[in-house]
């Protein structure tokens, strides 16, 4: 099995981040939902980016889950104006003992849902 990392979103639950050694959860930052259209694809350019600078996942997963939180409480997309004010309201918490295996049964893509498919994502680093 190949094991790649994982960066599952959850909403006001904060985002999970698995790779093989480890995971990561992040707290989400309060506020009110205007519009969720964007947050997803700011977190994810928000977490690569961050990543590719820092080599730090804990830090690319923190601004990450603070930027979609920035455009999911604006009627637009997050100009980062309340990124840092939102930063000190989140938790980030990272597990070395355990390695879940996850495992999605049911995958949507736009409309369209896909119950036949599972993807199990094994996280631990000693498993073959």
């Amino acid at each position: 099995n190949k094991i790649i990392p994982v960066n599952l979103k959850l909403g006001e639950n904060g985002a999970y981040f698995f790779n093989k050694y480890c995971s990561y959860h992040c707290t989400a930052p309060k506020g009110e939902v205007l519009n969720t259209a964007g947050a997803g694809d700011t977190i994810l350019a928000t977490f690569y980016h961050t990543l590719q600078e820092t080599l730090d996942e804990a830090t690319a997963l923190k601004k990450a889950v603070v930027a979609g939180s920035s455009t999911a409480f604006k009627s637009g997309l997050t100009d980062f104006s309340d990124t840092e004010e939102l930063l000190k309201e989140i938790k980030i918490y990272m597990n070395q003992k355990t390695y879940p295996c996850l495992s999605v049964r049911r995958i949507k893509i736009g409309k369209t849902i896909l119950d036949k498919y599972a993807l199990q994502i094994p996280c631990n680093p000693y498993q073959n």
